[in-house]
């Protein structure tokens, strides 16, 4: 790649493009993608960067460029410039003219890339033709992809336009050329944050939340983890009213001796409350279902007016599963050990209630403040995401709606008309009726030909009577995926 920047086009140009560029106009390399990236110390993460050219000033754009990069504690894994695929502003445009993108090792680099890798590009979007980027704005002239490790503590990788690195021809230097002219560009960098994050999904021993039993041989199978890093947070467990089951539950390694025992102290804050704790039906409760034999057991919702728990709402559980014989949780394997009822706090006529369950320590039922702690050979177990682990939970409240059933044109009446109107809605492109769930007549959660044939049925063959709401309009509770009903004459 000839270092010389790209200048007037002559021989094999068609355009007469050889005056100076404009004193005004201004050039300025980017990138566009993410800033943060996290993950376990020594980790690699990876993500893609837009190259961008963003012009200003009152001259045409750019007819070509090169340029040339690298990364500070970072590598520069990949470079396109979207020509074949046309995924860049530069490649929807690139007709006939001159393309080399390529990464760059460290060996032959000079100055600014010595001993980094780096990449370079080299644009002429056409020798024929006079295309330029468009002015006045910011342009995609590139891609690359960026790998970097995640230091013991914060760090910060960088990405910048520097001179000089050397792919197969000749170094590279920063240049635009517009109306045959160079421009020196100004060089821009982005700076990548880099954090520590713990993982824990090869931990000895995690907690989590579900909603149904589980009983895995996996660890972590299961849990509503909303993230990808096995903390526990971020997931969500739905239902409708009046409760929703919250299963917590335990997960070992096959590096874990069994788990014997455990206290857990579980709050609830938002608009949902813990109304009953159980053990029964779980891992925790007593055999044959569960795995409890001759040992102890004491789970409670605790009293918020209780002075210890100022306020706190939640459930607590203190379970031995056997003082006589060595029974313990599954290793490797995941299992539920307490079911929560959870109930909503919103006024009547919600949409969604919602509230996060997670453990924290210091709850009290009838005994002494309580502390999540998992036994295992006799010792407290180090639970990786103890800190972290919680769930939304999600109430969606009773949907209603107001029609009546088979009034498919909206009259407030059910005669010949409301067939004719359904035929006419399916097969002669007539209009669909406002209410949906009124046109279906057999209460099928269709409309189709057969609703037009049950309403003649029952108008005149003697046939069933519509479901309610009929004969008078009414309301009723509907379902997710129940038939819209936008207008009725009937609200």
């Amino acid at each position: 790649m000839k270092r010389a920047s790209l200048s007037c086009l002559t021989a094999l140009s068609l355009i007469a493009f050889c005056a100076v560029a404009g004193a005004q106009d201004t050039y300025t390399l980017g990138f566009s993608g993410p800033t943060a990236q996290s993950g376990n110390p020594g980790s690699t993460v990876s993500a893609d960067y837009d190259l961008t050219l963003t012009h200003a000033g009152p001259g045409p754009g750019a007819q070509g460029w090169s340029i040339s990069l690298t990364a500070d504690d970072a590598t520069i894994t990949a470079i396109a410039d979207g020509v074949a695929d046309k995924s860049t502003d530069s490649g929807a445009l690139f007709s006939g003219g001159f393309n080399k993108t390529e990464t760059t090792g460290p060996d032959g680099s000079r100055d600014a890339c010595q001993g980094k890798n780096g990449a370079v590009s080299a644009i002429v979007l056409s020798f024929t033709q006079p295309i330029v980027l468009p002015p006045q704005t910011t342009s995609t002239i590139g891609r690359i992809s960026v790998e970097a490790t995640i230091p013991d503590t914060a760090g910060t990788a960088t990405l910048r336009y520097a001179n000089g690195c050397k792919g197969a021809g000749q170094p590279v230097d920063n240049n635009i050329t517009q109306l045959g002219a160079t421009v020196v560009p100004v060089l821009g960098t982005l700076e990548i944050a880099l954090t520590p994050e713990e993982n824990c999904c090869e931990a000895v021993q995690n907690v989590g939340f579900s909603g149904s039993r589980l009983a895995s041989g996996t660890p972590n199978d299961g849990f509503a983890d909303g993230t990808d890093k096995c903390l526990g947070s971020g997931g969500e467990i739905r239902g409708a009213i009046p409760s929703v089951d919250v299963y917590a539950g335990v997960s070992t390694s096959g590096d874990s001796a069994g788990v014997q025992g455990w206290s857990f102290s579980i709050e609830v804050t938002g608009d949902v409350d813990i109304t009953d704790a159980t053990t029964e039906g779980t891992s925790g409760g007593l055999a044959p279902d569960g795995k409890q034999m001759g040992g102890f057991e004491k789970t409670e919702v605790v009293d918020p007016a209780k002075k210890q728990n100022n306020g706190r709402r939640g459930a607590v559980s203190a379970i031995v599963l056997s003082f006589t014989m060595p029974i313990t949780l599954d290793v490797p394997g995941t299992e539920s050990v307490l079911k929560l009822s959870v109930g909503a706090l919103c006024e009547e006529g919600f949409d969604e209630c919602s509230g996060t369950i997670a453990f924290a320590d210091g709850l009290t039922g009838s005994g002494q403040p309580v502390n999540n702690v998992l036994t295992v050979a006799g010792a407290s177990g180090v639970v990786c995401n103890i800190a972290s682990a919680s769930v939304n939970a999600v109430l969606e409240g009773v949907q209603t709606q107001t029609f009546l059933r088979a009034d498919s044109n909206n009259d407030r009446r059910v005669d010949i008309a409301d067939p004719i109107w359904t035929i006419s809605a399916l097969f002669r492109d007539g209009p669909q009726s406002p209410c949906q769930a009124a046109a279906d007549s057999n209460a099928d959660n269709l409309v189709d030909l057969a609703d037009a044939v049950f309403t003649i049925e029952y108008e005149f063959l003697g046939g069933p009577e519509p479901s309610a709401p009929f004969p008078d309009c009414g309301t009723i509770e509907v379902g997710e995926g129940a038939l819209p009903c936008e207008a009725s004459s009937c609200q």
